[in-house]
C-alpha cells in the first residue's frame, strides 16, 4: 500500500526521461508507520529516477519471508564505488562528481536512514555493472 500509493507522483519524471517502472510485490504483512515507508520509497524511487540512465527500467520489488519484509530498488545506471556509498550517506552531501548532478539538499538518503534506524533497520547499497539497487528490511 505505501508503496503503490506514491507511484503516481512519478509519472512526469519517468516520461521525461522514458524509464518505465516494474512491480515485483508479494503479499507483504508489515507492521509500521505506512506514512515513514513511503516517504523512504518516494526518496529511494526519485534517486532512481534522477540517477538511472534515459530508456531504462527501474524494477521495484517487495518480499514477506517469515517476520521480515525485504523491500528493493534496482536502476540501471553509473557504478557506485563503497565510497562514494558512505558519503551520500550523510546530510548534505551532494557528491556531484559521483552523481552528476547539483540539484536537491543531500538530505534525502541520510534521513531515509535516520527514519529506518528509528525502525530497527537501515539501507543497504549493492552495485554491480549498471545496475544499483538499494534495499531495506523490516520487521
Amino acid at each position: 500500500e505505501a508503496i503503490e500509493q506514491v507511484l503516481p507522483k512519478f509519472k512526469d519524471a519517468l516520461k521525461k526521461k522514458n524509464q518505465k517502472i516494474k512491480i515485483k510485490l508479494s503479499p507483504l504483512v508489515v507492521r509500521s508507520d505506512s506514512n515513514l515507508i513511503a516517504g523512504v520509497v518516494t526518496r529511494l524511487i526519485e534517486n532512481a529516477i534522477q540517477f538511472g540512465d534515459k530508456d531504462s527500467e527501474i524494477e521495484i520489488s517487495a518480499k514477506t519471508e517469515g517476520t521480515e519484509t525485504l523491500v528493493a530498488i534496482s536502476n540501471e545506471g553509473p557504478h557506485l564505488k563503497s565510497d562514494v556509498i558512505e558519503q551520500i550517506l550523510k546530510p548534505f552531501n551532494l557528491n556531484e562528481n559521483s552523481l552528476h548532478h547539483s540539484k536537491g539538499t543531500g538530505l534525502g538518503l541520510s534521513v531515509s536512514q535516520a527514519v529506518l534506524k528509528s525502525l530497527g533497520s537501515k539501507l543497504k547499497f549493492t552495485s554491480e555493472d549498471k545496475k544499483v539497487t538499494v534495499s531495506f528490511t523490516l520487521g
